[in-house]
């Protein structure tokens, strides 16, 4: 006999608790004995199924692992049968900026208070709380754009004083006055322009840095420390370019080449805490090689001009002060979208992991990789996705919502919830081969890019995927304009015309799991 089977199953348990899922599924396959621990340990059951779900363990007290388990069971089966728990309707002023950002809802009323929604979340604990902010405190009837971070209780806005002169506001979340923390609570921004375009990106935070940017004719973009007022980057050019924060030490700038073909695209990685940055002097496109660690190169993709770059990605996953049964983390998804002069196919998006990248910078990096330019056919055409006439304006962690047509009023395009998780994307597989998958989840694995007068780019990010039914996506009842996920809820959005006082009013539809 096997000294194994002269351990006792705690023990046994105890010891599996200690290993990696690989290694837990290995196991699983090699021996009885194992294999029957695993089935009947709620400890271990419950790991599995965080990882499948891409969540990690809270720190709620008064949650049992037998009581977070099936929790996190119903929440999964909500969201594959597409069954939420409550809605709330409310209505808006029909304003720029992003309106859902980890797990709060924001809008300006009628009469210019903004409200912050804490979206309610039965499964995670999580109750209904909101925040009203007098216009007289915040304008954001006003605002350029407009950012969140609950954790930092941060309000970031991104206002015009004058024509020409413009600032980053640092407020209060809950209160709307100048934050505490802030040395400065108004941030010029030195950014000389009579107009400022918004097209993803615009004002994003992470950790101590806040970012500005703007998409006009002379794109530029700032970065600074909001608890300083330090200004740390400022980046302008006429060619296209756009920003994404990878964690709070590195920060992403995708960016047209300015020599030979400003219509090949190229990701520079800087290293906030080695690069020798300019201390908010100006600098070009040209000048970036000096304070990037790494390049990744992509794929020729359109012959027409390039107009613009734009990202969205997932708000920073701070939120473990919050109390829960679990939560949703891990990896997060970027979308990059590139939109060209031409009306046969004006846009594609770029969707990938963050750890695509970061694995090169990481411990298990290859040695001299730094100071390199990586092809793309080693970091990018396994692990991520090119979508033709695609654009993405919301991405939550590994979730995304797709459909068959640019426009999300299409009547006749079907709208999908893409989980893009690696470990839930391979147990589905797993139960499709068995016969036991659920009828309502499809796997998805991989897209074909077409190019004209070149062979087509093939590109693999398996998923699962789950039809949005007419019920949470509308769009027979009104005028449609975004679909959005977030951790707990899918908010829909529709144009409710003008009021009596010539406003333009939206309407929000915040279903929540």
């Amino acid at each position: 006999m096997s000294p194994l089977y002269s351990l006792p199953t705690e023990l046994l348990e105890k010891i599996l608790l200690t290993a990696d899922l690989q290694t837990i599924a290995r196991c699983q396959q090699v021996s009885t004995l194992f294999r029957e621990v695993i089935c009947k340990s709620t400890s271990i059951t419950y790991r599995i199924e965080l990882a499948i779900n891409g969540c990690y363990d809270g720190n709620a007290g008064g949650w049992t692992i037998v009581q977070r388990l099936e929790a996190l069971r119903n929440r999964r089966k909500a969201y594959i049968t597409m069954n939420p728990t409550a809605r709330r309707v409310v209505k808006g002023r029909h304003l720029p900026w992003r309106k859902m950002i980890s797990g709060y809802f924001t809008w300006t009323d009628l009469e210019g208070r903004l409200h912050i929604l804490q979206v309610p979340s039965v499964f995670r604990g999580i109750p209904e709380e909101e925040w009203v902010i007098d216009g007289s405190i915040v304008d954001t009837v006003h605002a350029i754009d407009l950012y969140i971070d609950p954790d930092e209780n941060l309000l970031v806005i991104l206002e015009r004083k004058t024509r020409y002169d413009w600032q980053v506001s640092i407020r209060s979340f809950r209160t709307g006055e100048p934050h505490p923390e802030a040395r400065l609570s108004e941030l010029p921004i030195n950014i000389k322009v009579s107009s400022w375009d918004i097209f993803g990106g615009g004002v994003m935070t992470y950790g101590d840095y806040v970012g500005a940017h703007t998409q006009g004719g002379l794109k530029q973009f700032v970065l600074l420390n909001w608890r300083t007022g330090q200004t740390i980057l400022h980046i302008k050019s006429r060619h296209a370019f756009c920003y994404a924060f990878l964690s709070d030490r590195y920060l992403l700038i995708p960016h047209a080449c300015a020599d030979p073909d400003p219509n090949n695209v190229i990701l520079s990685l800087i290293d906030l805490t080695k690069a020798p940055l300019n201390g908010g002097k100006e600098s070009n496109l040209v000048e970036l090689p000096t304070v990037t660690i790494l390049q990744f190169e992509l794929p020729f993709m359109c012959n027409e001009t390039l107009l613009r770059l734009e990202t969205t990605q997932c708000p920073p996953r701070h939120r473990r002060k919050q109390r829960v049964p679990f939560s949703p983390g891990g990896d997060d998804l970027i979308a990059l979208t590139f939109r060209y002069n031409t009306e046969e196919q004006p846009l594609s998006t770029l969707l990938f992991p963050i750890s695509r990248l970061l694995k090169w910078v990481g411990d298990d990096a290859p040695p001299g990789v730094l100071n390199t330019s990586i092809c793309w056919n080693c970091w990018g055409s396994e692990g991520s996705r090119l979508l033709a006439d695609t654009s993405l304006d919301f991405v939550n962690g590994m979730m995304a919502l797709l459909g068959g047509s640019r426009w999300i009023e299409d009547l006749d395009a079907p709208l999908y919830l893409y989980d893009f998780g690696e470990v839930g994307a391979r147990k589905h597989l797993a139960e499709v081969d068995q016969g036991v998958a659920p009828r309502d989840v499809q796997y998805d694995a991989q897209s074909i890019y077409q190019r004209a007068n070149a062979p087509p780019i093939v590109t693999s990010l398996p998923a699962r995927r789950m039809k949005v039914p007419n019920g949470i996506a509308n769009r027979e009842n009104g005028r449609i304009l975004s679909v959005v996920v977030d951790d707990d809820c899918i908010v829909s959005t529709y144009s409710y015309g003008n009021d009596q006082s010539d406003i333009l009013v939206n309407e929000y539809h915040i279903w929540s799991f």
